[in-house]
């Protein structure tokens, strides 16, 4: 029973450790960062340590009257990197780039406050891993915002 408990600590620790070397994922060049020198990096950008064929979701709020960039980031080997937005008071799918062909980024604008679901699922050819840490990648979302353009008089 000792032993059982002690391997099941060393475990979580080596995870735990492991999970930490995704800090910071975002923000390497595997992840697109729009070009536009007005746009800054939003806080709740994330990263995230997840299995192939896993599906990662986290809750956003978009602020009104600003124009948004999101880019999604894995290892290599984990393509494509299949995305849904989902507008939490609907529930409506706004955004799947199954029918974009997989493309990694997108923007937009938003009028109204409002909370998305944001949904990663990385996929990968290979399903035969020999070890967990094979079977796992870094994720990076990259949230960047930039106020909307007045337009007109």
């Amino acid at each position: 029973m000792k032993k059982l408990i002690i391997l099941g600590f060393l475990l979580t620790i080596s995870s735990i450790t492991f999970a930490q070397g995704c800090n910071g994922f975002n923000k390497t060049k595997r992840c697109t960062r729009y070009a536009g020198e007005d746009y800054k990096i939003y806080g709740q950008s994330q990263n995230a340590l997840l299995m192939a064929d896993s599906t990662y979701r986290c809750q956003v709020v978009l602020f009104g009257n600003k124009e948004y960039r999101i880019s999604f980031c894995a290892e290599n080997g984990f393509e494509p990197i299949h995305i849904r937005l989902i507008d939490m008071a609907t529930k409506e799918v706004t955004y799947d780039n199954e029918t974009d062909k997989y493309i990694e980024s997108v923007g937009f604008t938003v009028e109204k406050t409002r909370q998305i679901l944001i949904e990663v699922t990385l996929t990968t050819k290979n399903k035969n891993f020999e070890s967990i840490r094979e079977a796992t990648s870094c994720l990076g979302i990259l949230i960047q915002w930039n106020k909307m353009p007045k337009i007109g008089f």
